[in-house]
Parts: structure tokens; sequence; C-alpha cells
């Protein structure tokens, strides 16, 4: 595998689901040394605009711009949704 990837998980304080799902991603992209992964954790309750829409869906994950998931993070489910796009 090679190049580089931007995972974003739209998220807020506070949130349990939250934290388990970048904390799993976290440990995931460590143990990834074959290409470069990006995390991006954007906390919703600072835009309206992002609250509006993932209000009761965070944890909320993107793979580039892609909607993984909402609730939380499966890895075998996003080792494969990851590997389509490498």
């Amino acid at each position: 595998m090679e190049g580089s990837l931007t995972i974003k998980v739209y998220s807020r304080q506070g949130c349990h689901l939250c934290d388990i799902a970048i904390g799993t991603l976290k440990e995931y992209i460590e143990k990834k040394v074959e290409i470069s992964i990006e995390l991006k954790v954007i906390d919703i309750d600072l835009d309206q605009e992002l609250k509006n829409k993932f209000n009761d869906l965070v944890p909320v994950i993107f793979i580039e711009d892609e909607l993984f998931d909402y609730y939380g993070v499966n890895i075998e489910k996003f080792e494969n949704k990851l590997n389509k796009f490498i």
C-alpha cells in the first residue's frame, strides 16, 4: 500500500462512542506503516451547520470525504473499506 488518506471523525466533547472510535482509529493508524493516514477530529458543537447535520449521529466517520459509518467503527469493515481507496 502506498499513498496518503484522510480520515475525518465528526465528534463532540463528552461523547464516549466518539472517544472509543477515535481511540480505535488511532491504534489502527499507528500500526499501519505502509500508508500515511491523517486523522482529523472535528467538533460539531463548534459549527452550527455540522451540529444540525450530525447531532444525533456522532461519531460520523468519513474516508476521503466519503461517508464510512455512524456511531462507531468496526475495524474489519474499516480496513476493507480503506483498501478500496488504496
